[in-house]
């Protein structure tokens, strides 16, 4: 946490902002005079067009933002958008300078924070960079939306609905980048199938329920949000935490490139209520790989009521 119990006098300093979805809080380009940090919600950093951004990073509670111009000077270089309700902690400058006086572990911590930042940008970054550079030497066509939205739906029913992970993993390009924000950067087909498959079969009573999807074809790009999904085992409801994905196509049907951002204290949250329920109602219950709530999503969202009932795509 930003403040520990010893230092809540110093909330004194702090303000606070309430944000709806969607509303963004930090602009590209605006001069940097606070920071925030997210007491509740979750938000994301995209650059460019907001009609059609580039998304850097996925944030949420007890997680600072805005804080690399506020301390190193310049413009945002990025914006910040809230993707739920988010209540936020605002910390202006002069109160910033104020709370490092008195509490120099703080200043340790954020700049900490930004070097952690810097560095993994880099590391992404390298990568896109490659990327990005085969895809200007390739030759360009126009795609259409149709055609994104054919392709999205057949990865959305070979691997989310479906579960064949293996021929998931055949409709990435045999040079893709596969950006895992909990688990690492991936570089190549091959290196997401040794992943992806066995992962999957680790977790099978986890199943992926479809929120929506976002198309834009002049960036090759579809926004994916969704929930990470468990059945309760006492049989009524369903335990989950959200996720999102950012897909960026190659043309013939396959993937250049997916980047996931998972709410990882959600993960845990829900990993521990999982694990007490099925102590309390079923210890059996992760063998049953039940289905029963795929979400409110069209009918080529949904999977088979259990993993063995599962529609298969070949």
């Amino acid at each position: 946490m930003f403040f520990s119990a010893d230092h809540q006098a110093q909330i004194r300093l702090v303000g606070t902002r309430s944000c709806a979805p969607g509303e963004v809080f930090i602009a590209e380009g605006d001069p940097a005079d606070e920071l925030f940090i997210i007491w509740a919600g979750r938000v994301v950093t995209v650059q460019g067009d907001l009609a059609a951004p580039a998304f850097v990073g996925y944030r949420e509670a007890g997680e600072v933002v805005g804080e690399m111009a506020m301390v190193e000077g310049g413009p945002r270089s990025a914006s910040v958008v809230a993707i739920e309700e988010t209540r936020l902690l605002r910390i202006g400058r002069e109160s910033l300078e104020q709370l490092w006086r008195e509490n120099p572990d703080l200043q340790a911590h954020v700049l900490d924070v930004i070097r952690a930042r810097r560095n993994a940008a880099a590391d992404v970054g390298g990568a896109r960079a490659v990327t990005a550079a085969r895809a200007s030497a390739a030759p360009s066509t126009e795609l259409t939306r149709d055609e994104l939205e054919q392709a999205f739906r057949t990865y959305w029913k070979t691997g989310a609905a479906g579960e064949d992970w293996d021929a998931w993993c055949d409709l990435f390009t045999e040079d893709c980048l596969y950006v895992e924000h909990m688990y690492g950067t991936l570089h190549g087909r091959e290196a997401v199938r040794r992943w992806i498959v066995p992962i999957m079969e680790k977790y099978r009573e986890l199943y992926t329920a479809y929120e929506y999807h976002l198309l834009d074809p002049q960036s090759r790009r579809v926004f994916l949000y969704v929930q990470n999904r468990r059945d309760h085992p006492s049989g009524s409801g369903t335990i989950d935490f959200p996720g999102i994905t950012i897909l960026e196509y190659a043309g013939g049907g396959k993937w250049k490139m997916e980047e996931d951002f998972w709410s990882a204290k959600e993960r845990e949250v829900a990993m521990k209520a999982y694990e007490d329920a099925c102590h309390q109602h079923d210890p059996q219950h992760p063998k049953k790989h039940t289905r029963f709530d795929w979400g409110k999503g069209e009918e080529w969202t949904r999977g088979g009521r259990t993993y063995e009932e599962r529609p298969r795509q070949r």
